[in-house]
């Protein structure tokens, strides 16, 4: 979806059930009739049949789901995926923000080191950089005051966050 597409768009958090709905289509990867779902459903707790075929018109009347009769049944599956439903709840949660980069902020200081890299290729392939940005500075170290351990200097504009030390909040450079 493009930074255009979507935008002003709300992204209502999905109920229990069409969560549920929505996770085993997303999953499969395929349209399924409602029976299936039920079924994967009562796998693990008790679901009625004609409460699954409501939520699911719900769902494709909110634009969630497409569906395609098939038979005497409809073949449901999602309009959009997974990944654009939780990229459009992370937009409104950022929207609510009086302060959008220290919102941002925030949540880079306590997501892992694996999402911090993703962010990172994300935002190199959003501005169409090929590379990652080369360190200007490598092998330079700073002593962290606190723990007496040597860590890797980072350079200016990096996202570079030391699990082993406490996020700084003003801004300023290591001691």
């Amino acid at each position: 979806m493009s930074r255009s597409q979507g935008e002003g768009m709300h992204v209502r958090r999905l109920g229990e059930l069409e969560a549920e709905i929505m996770d085993r289509l997303w999953a499969w990867q395929r349209p399924a009739t409602v029976r299936e779902i039920v079924d994967d459903i009562n796998r693990g707790r008790r679901v009625a049949y004609t409460t699954v075929m409501t939520v699911a018109d719900i769902l494709h009347r909110k634009d969630w789901l497409r569906r395609e009769k098939a038979g005497r049944a409809w073949l449901y599956e999602p309009v959009r995926s997974r990944e654009e439903y939780t990229a459009g709840l992370m937009r409104d949660a950022l929207g609510d923000s009086q302060d959008r980069p220290a919102a941002l902020l925030r949540f880079v200081e306590v997501i892992s080191d694996e999402d911090m890299a993703a962010l990172d290729a994300a935002l190199r392939a959003a501005r169409g950089d090929q590379e990652p940005p080369q360190d200007p500075h490598p092998g330079a170290t700073y002593r962290d005051q606190n723990a007496g351990a040597t860590y890797p200097e980072p350079h200016p504009g990096a996202m570079h966050r030391d699990p082993h030390r406490p996020p700084r909040h003003d801004g300023g450079s290591p001691a």
